[in-house]
């Protein structure tokens, strides 16, 4: 499908003549996003809308002449991209804006507002926010309404727990108000009714991936910040030093001999309710994160300086924010389990070298990026959620399956072997989620993993295993018989709210196949 002359005219009617664009040079910078997935079709017309009408309107005329549209945030993930021709992409790079409520503790935000920006905001305010585990650099409101899991979730949740009223475009161009929103003098400070939440509709553990329409308002919870109104960061990039407080911060890294002892330890932390970060990392983490280049990356694996001595880690920080007898307690409570638990701390001299390093990325989570740097891309084996002993077994049922295709191709999958997982517990551990990852090596090791991806995939489907939470096509398909049928109400979701199939096909399910 090619946009007609009239289609483009109209759109440019929308948003004025220089933001709608279908030049092929253009086009082409939004053909792929990080994750180096093939792009099968390409997007016909590039439009950046300033305003929440002119959205409806962009839907609207969707419906009116039969094409596709994908509102995107920051471009990062790989539902963004086109399936087939006959796109438009919406681009709300002029959706920008930023409240911050300091009174009340929570911010509303447009589209193209980063986790950064946002954080960077509310800090000189005392406050700070979620942030995902795919960077600061993306978009709050994109992640909010998407996905939402990352390092702040041991304290904080998932990225639904800090939702609260938004405004949100349906397919059909229409709009809906959710929370205290609906009443036009309210505010955004309230997230639930009038009547059932609707929240529930925007995502669950995922979002519908632009599915559903386009979210162009939202707000979220704010919480204490006891750091000082900047970070107090040192040095060049990427050597850059974070030294905070040490009467309001603490930061361990505590070595065990198995998984599942970390995973009893964080259970106990959840359950004496202390603590602001805690996670479990692997050592390829330790390697990924360290290393200054690619190079040096590939000599702290193949020197195994941290494959050995950490090869299973809980990261845990402490932040004061009530007191410095609030840290003390904390940190009392926190070394008895340790202790109860047999855990090894790390030297003092080589802590406060991580610590360091790692606290600023634990607050602003950039973490995820250095994984990148063997080839740009990663591949996620698993994605759980659901209790932390889950996330245990999800990962060690496949493991031995995982390590030996990995040890069949070493030049196309950094070999770490199969331990590369990083599980992270929510809302003080009653939740766990785990991503077991792979790191391929140029075009040969993205093949691979693919490969290797669907093998764990279906071994998991046939064991009935809960590896995947995803809600999107094609897997919504593999694993909905095997969960009470959801995905037939996700179907049916879809065909009501989207009737002409307008709204970023196939997701979250295809309506061209019957289920």
């Amino acid at each position: 499908m090619t946009l007609s002359d009239q289609v483009l005219n109209e759109l440019k009617n929308v948003v004025g003549e220089q933001w709608a664009s279908n030049d092929p040079v253009i086009i082409q910078a939004y053909s792929r996003t990080r994750t180096g997935i093939p792009i099968e079709g390409f997007t016909e017309c590039i439009i950046l809308p300033k305003t929440r009408e002119e959205v409806q309107a962009i839907f609207r005329l969707a419906n009116r002449f039969s094409f596709y549209v994908i509102p995107i945030g920051s471009f990062y993930f790989m539902s963004c991209v086109p399936m087939k021709p006959g796109y438009v992409m919406i681009d709300p790079k002029r959706m920008d804006k930023l409240w911050i409520d300091e009174r009340n503790m929570y911010a509303v935000v447009e589209p193209y507002v980063t986790f950064a920006q946002l954080q960077t905001e509310a800090m000189k305010k005392g406050l700070t926010c979620y942030i995902s585990g795919a960077g600061s650099q993306i978009s709050v409101l994109a992640n909010l309404v998407f996905q939402g899991m990352g390092l702040h979730g041991y304290r904080y949740g998932i990225a639904n727990k800090s939702m609260l009223a938004l405004d949100w475009v349906l397919p059909t161009g229409e709009l809906l108000h959710i929370g205290s929103a609906t009443n036009p003098k309210a505010g955004y400070f309230w997230g639930e009714g009038p009547g059932i939440d609707l929240r529930g509709l925007v995502k669950g553990i995922w979002g519908y991936a632009g599915g559903l329409g386009m979210c162009t308002k939202v707000a979220l919870k704010l919480f204490p910040w006891a750091g000082p109104p900047t970070l107090p960061i040192t040095g060049v990039s990427p050597e850059k030093l974070c030294k905070l407080p040490l009467n309001l911060f603490k930061f361990y890294i505590v070595c065990f001999p198995t998984m599942q002892k970390v995973i009893d330890v964080i259970y106990e932390l959840g359950h004496a309710e202390i603590g602001g970060k805690c996670t479990f990392w692997a050592s390829a983490w330790y390697t990924f994160l360290t290393s200054l280049s690619k190079k040096e990356l590939m000599e702290l694996h193949e020197q195994r300086v941290y494959k050995d001595s950490m090869k299973r880690t809980l990261v845990f920080m402490i932040e004061g924010h009530k007191s410095e007898k609030q840290v003390a307690y904390e940190e009392k409570v926190f070394k008895e389990i340790i202790e109860e638990y047999k855990g090894e701390f790390l030297p003092e001299e080589k802590n406060k070298w991580f610590a360091e390093r790692l606290m600023a990325e634990l607050l602003r989570s950039n973490l995820i990026t250095r994984l990148w740097r063997i080839s740009g891309k990663f591949h996620p084996l698993k994605l759980g959620m659901d209790t932390l002993d889950h996330t245990v077994e999800i990962h060690e049922s496949t493991l031995e399956m995982v390590k030996k295709y990995v040890k069949k191709t070493p030049d196309a999958i950094y070999d770490d072997d199969g331990e590369g997982i990083w599980i992270n517990p929510y809302n003080l551990a009653h939740e766990g989620h785990a991503e077991s990852a792979l790191a391929p090596i140029g075009d040969k090791g993205q093949a691979r993993v693919q490969t290797i991806g669907l093998k764990v995939l279906l071994d998991d489907i046939k064991n009935n295993r809960r590896s995947l939470y995803a809600v999107l096509e094609p897997v919504i398909r593999l694993f909905g018989p095997a969960a009470n049928n959801f995905h037939k109400y996700v179907f049916a979701i879809k065909k009501t709210f989207d009737p002409n199939n307008i709204s970023n096909p196939p997701y979250p399910i295809d309506l061209e196949k019957e289920v």
